[in-house]
């Protein structure tokens, strides 16, 4: 990555010999000492004169001068939302140099072997790091370039949560789990019988007031890179202290089955006394 120097030197019999010489066309000049030539591809010319005043032929030289390596670019075919792809995208490279040529673009991902480049690059899900470099004909290598792509086109998902819950209070208290193994949970939202979503944060629980009765609970969870993932269950309010199925469960009604065999029993009793008097 040096300018090339030139040194010219004749011989001649009859004593020193004068030599000429130009570079690209510009004027003729008397050569008095090493010559440095700059970047470019160049047509350098000289000959001989000795004391004589003979000439030699012309002679004529073509040097090529890379100073600078190369440079690759990498494009990313794909939209993004808060730095995530929500599907797999293209990574596409292009090399340049302006003078002696690309010679070779390699890159790897996350540190793997290096290999030429072909063709666009496909990544998938997760996070991945793409380092890549080019290098020209005069044997000039670019530092290493790296880029990070974040691709997450899975939804999250919600556990923890049955198909159908009982409860014998109108305060329901409903807890889950949101998991998302790339972007991460963003935040969590709540729907009852068909109603607005509300934003719950990042929280995995909540308590509802509910009627008795039947609702449909919706629970969606969005990740940071706006995929989303629902679920939903039904609850079923009963606080009906008579229901078998309300707060106290079937006590009051056995409680109230004892009470009346007692009565019922009482009754009789009366009767087949009244009946001996």
């Amino acid at each position: 990555m040096t300018p090339v120097t030139v040194t010219l030197e004749a011989t001649d019999a009859s004593g020193p010999s004068i030599i000429r010489y130009r570079l690209d066309d510009d004027a003729w000049a008397t050569y008095t000492g090493p010559l440095v030539v700059g970047a470019g591809v160049h047509t350098f010319e000289y000959y001989a004169v000795d004391p004589s005043g003979l000439q030699e032929p012309l002679q004529s030289k073509s040097i090529s001068v890379d100073l600078m390596p190369p440079s690759a670019t990498a494009s990313i075919d794909g939209t993004s939302a808060a730095g995530w792809y929500t599907e797999p995208v293209l990574v596409r490279l292009v090399a340049s140099d302006d003078l002696s040529g690309i010679a070779s673009l390699v890159y790897r991902i996350d540190g793997g072997a290096w290999e030429p480049y072909a063709a666009a690059i496909v990544l998938d899900d997760g996070v991945s790091v793409l380092e890549y470099y080019a290098a020209d004909v005069a044997g000039h290598a670019e530092p290493v370039k790296m880029v990070t792509v974040s691709v997450d086109g899975t939804g999250p998902s919600i556990a923890g949560l049955p198909a159908t819950m009982h409860a014998p209070s109108s305060a329901v208290v409903v807890s889950w789990s949101g998991v998302d193994a790339i972007s991460g949970i963003d935040r969590f939202e709540m729907s009852v019988d068909e109603g607005p979503f509300v934003s719950l944060g990042n929280t995995e629980s909540a308590e509802l007031h509910l009627a008795d009765g039947s609702h449909t609970i919706v629970i969606r969870a969005f990740d940071r890179a706006g995929n989303v993932g629902s679920t939903n269950f039904v609850v079923t309010v009963d606080t009906n202290v008579f229901s078998a199925s309300g707060p106290y469960g079937p006590a009051p009604l056995l409680t109230f089955a004892v009470v009346i065999a007692a009565v019922v029993a009482g009754m009789v009793i009366a009767r087949r006394r009244k009946g001996l008097g």
